[in-house]
Formats: C-alpha cells, structure tokens, sequence
C-alpha cells in the first residue's frame, strides 16, 4: 500500500510539472487579420526557399492585387507547387516574406490562414461522410443555406437535388460515387465555403477531360466573384482565362517579353 501512495505520490508530481511549463510554440495572433478593413492580395517579396542545397524558390517577387486573376505556368521543377506551399505556410522561407492582405503568413494562425487563402488541389480528396460533413472541413459553422449557395455557385445545384439525401447523402468510399469532374467541383466549393479572400487553384483541370476543364474553370471563377484568384496550371484553356500569366523557370519569375 505505501508502495503504491508512493508511486502514485510521484505520478501526480509528474503531471504537475508538465501541466505547469509554459507551451514551446503557441500559434501567433496578428489582430489585424480581422479587421474588416483589410482587402485581400498576396505579395512575395524576396521569396527563397530551399531544399537541402537546392534553391527551388529564388528571390521571387510577386504581387497579386486584390481581386486580380493570376495564373502562374513554366516547366515540372520550376516551383510553381512550392509558390503555393509557402502562401500556405506548408514550407517556410529561408528568406523573404509571403503577405496575405497585408499581413505575413508567418504571423497567422493556421486555422485563420486557411480562411484566408481557399485552396483546391489537383485532385480534390473527398472524405467517406456526407456531402455537408466534406463541405464543414473548411468552415465548420457553415450553415446549409451557406453549402447549399456554394454548391449553386460550382454548377453543383441539379448533382445536389438529385442526391437521395440531400446534403446528408453519404459520398465516398462506402457512399454515392462521384465523378472526376464533380469532385472537383467539391474541392472548389470547398474551398469557397469559408469565403476567402483569395481562392488557389492549384492544376485544377489535371484529371478532368477538356470540355468539362473549361466550364469548371469558368463556373469556379464566377463563384469566386471578386476574390483574388490564383491558378497553378499547364492547361492552355485555363491559361487563357486569366487576365495576367506569370512565368516561373527555374525557381525565378521571368520578366514579360516585348510585346508582340
């Protein structure tokens, strides 16, 4: 009996001290992120980035205004993925800073960075649950009406009233397939749902056949209203919807040529 007050005397010692040391790394808060005055844009400004001895990002300047449609191409390996990465703090820069609306990403929580900047990968996942379960990952207090918006806006509206269940329909594994094109169309609304101030569109159209690649892209950008818009792509048909092109080789932006 003594044995066990003894150990378990010197447990709660333990636990004590690890409740009493102060947390290494709390998320920082940058109280500017809500003020309502703040636009959205995104601004690189000496951006470096490195992987091992390999500079895949080099004194990369780059300023989206808000509301602006840019899409940003060049070459496999020329770091237009890692662009993205550092706007969404998945790499840190070695040097340089990445601004959302004025404030460095550093500087957000990342539950706040993922408010501001709504991203849709190549190859949206989608989660075994329901459709409001999949749409909640991105703003958990989304109401229906708000899902239900966002679906409309992605050209999802008829796909939603003809599901059994509505936005409780199960999708997925073990659920109601879903097609390429329409999983993509839920990686946008996704993306959408916690109205960003800037949408990412990162080779949205890689697995979607050209036809259905042009009226997502299309139907993507009006839902994203006047949102800053930035698409990662080599698809020609999204290349040509944007209003500016930017070309990264190896790491650096390219200058524009003369005009032809």
């Amino acid at each position: 009996l003594l044995l066990g007050r003894q150990r378990g005397g010197a447990a709660a010692d333990r636990l004590a001290a690890v409740s009493a040391t102060p947390v290494p790394v709390a998320e920082p808060v940058d109280p500017s992120w809500s003020d309502p005055e703040r636009v959205g844009g995104v601004s690189y400004d000496g951006v470096r980035v490195s992987a091992g001895d390999r500079d895949v990002l080099r004194g990369v300047d780059l300023d989206l205004a808000p509301g602006e449609r840019v899409a940003v191409v060049g070459p496999n390996g020329a770091g237009k993925s890692t662009l993205v990465h550092a706007l969404l703090r998945f790499v840190g820069c070695s040097e340089g800073s990445v601004r959302v609306g004025g404030a460095d990403v550093v500087g957000l929580p990342r539950e706040q960075l993922a408010a501001e900047v709504g991203w849709v990968g190549d190859d949206a996942y989608i989660f075994s649950g329901t459709v409001r379960g999949n749409l909640r990952l991105a703003a958990r207090d989304a109401t229906d009406e708000r899902l239900t918006e966002v679906l409309a806006g992605v050209g999802l509206d008829g796909w939603l009233a003809g599901l059994p269940d509505g936005l409780d329909t199960v999708i997925g594994a073990g659920g109601r397939p879903v097609s390429s094109g329409e999983r993509q169309r839920l990686g946008v609304a996704r993306g959408l749902v916690s109205e960003p101030r800037i949408l990412v569109l990162d080779e949205p159209t890689a697995h979607v056949d050209p036809a259905s690649a042009r009226r997502l892209v299309d139907d993507a950008l009006a839902a994203a209203g006047d949102r800053s818009v930035m698409a990662i792509s080599h698809d020609p048909e999204v290349v040509e919807r944007f209003e500016r092109v930017v070309t990264l080789v190896s790491g650096q932006v390219v200058p524009p040529g003369p005009a032809s």
